[in-house]
């Protein structure tokens, strides 16, 4: 698969995608925008920290909630990998599903999100 040439599991790829060029999220709504429980985003968190791409942190404002944002090295490795890695799994689902397959996933994913 694309996403573990780059030493990436898909679950990983999509912590990436979500964070890559923001400030980070809280936990709760990366598992959401994920469409994974909050204990897989927390998994997930924790080997990306182990890799040095992700980095959690206490809110400021409040300290039951946790933020996870990219690294300098982890947006570095999305700067550099993200295009690539997400022009392979178009090719990938234009490969194996019709354009009329792919509107029909486009609206049954944005109905979970």
């Amino acid at each position: 698969m694309v996403a573990e040439r780059c030493g990436l599991s898909m679950g990983q790829f999509d912590m990436l995608a979500e964070l890559g060029g923001t400030s980070g999220m809280r936990m709760g709504d990366l598992s959401r925008q994920m469409i994974s429980s909050p204990s897989s985003a927390t998994r997930i968190a924790q080997s990306m920290e182990k890799k040095g791409l992700v980095v959690r942190r206490r809110s400021e404002t409040s300290q039951r909630v946790v933020i996870a944002q990219l690294t300098d090295e982890g947006q570095a490795f999305f700067d550099e990998h993200f295009l690539h890695l997400a022009r392979g799994l178009k090719a990938i689902v234009d490969s194996k599903l019709s354009v009329e397959e792919q509107s029909q996933l486009a609206t049954l994913l944005e109905k979970l999100c």
